[in-house]
């Protein structure tokens, strides 16, 4: 008796482990998504540093819609929406960009990839200092200039 309450625990957790959580689990990772993202953002225009991208995970989360919301209207922008991916753990992928047009080359610029099961779900390319700026693949703005307001 006392083994199966050993055993019953450690079964479920290796249960678990193997089949994941369902919307909760990790997708899987390989050499092939890190290969795709540097392909799709060379046929977008950029220029990406040869050294290996960082690579990470990322759960969606809408605990602060007003940013969400922002960030996900400059995917729609691009033709994405991260809407059915809130609440899932995505692959991040970033990777560095080299001459960005008018800046020094000493001026960090990222290309960010969201990737869920093998595919492109979104991302940006932008500067994280302070005066930095963040826009689609291929420029589109996080704003539209001509909007009223």
């Amino acid at each position: 008796m006392r083994s199966l309450r050993v055993l019953l625990p450690l079964c479920l957790i290796i249960t678990l482990l193997f089949a994941g959580c369902g919307r909760f689990s990790c997708p899987a990772f390989s050499d092939g998504d890190v290969a795709r993202c540097r392909r799709f953002l060379t046929d977008c225009g950029w220029t990406l540093s040869p050294a290996p991208p960082e690579i990470s995970e990322t759960v969606l989360s809408a605990d602060r819609p007003a940013v969400f919301s922002r960030y996900n209207d400059l995917q729609k922008k691009q033709g994405y929406d991260l809407t059915p991916y809130l609440g899932l753990r995505l692959l991040k992928i970033v990777f560095s960009v080299l001459d960005y047009p008018g800046l020094p080359s000493d001026v960090p610029v990222l290309a960010t990839v969201f990737v869920y099961a093998g595919k492109i779900v979104g991302g940006d390319v932008g500067c994280p200092a302070l005066s930095g700026f963040q826009h689609g693949f291929l420029g589109e703005s996080a704003y539209d200039e001509n909007a009223a307001g």
